[in-house]
């Protein structure tokens, strides 16, 4: 459990997720 939030909030994912959504937000 502790694992799978540990991946839902890790930086890297956290940082594509925040490229993808700045990349489709312009």
């Amino acid at each position: 459990m502790l694992v799978g939030f540990n991946m839902l909030i890790d930086p890297e994912f956290l940082h594509h997720v925040v490229k993808l959504s700045f990349e489709f937000g312009q």
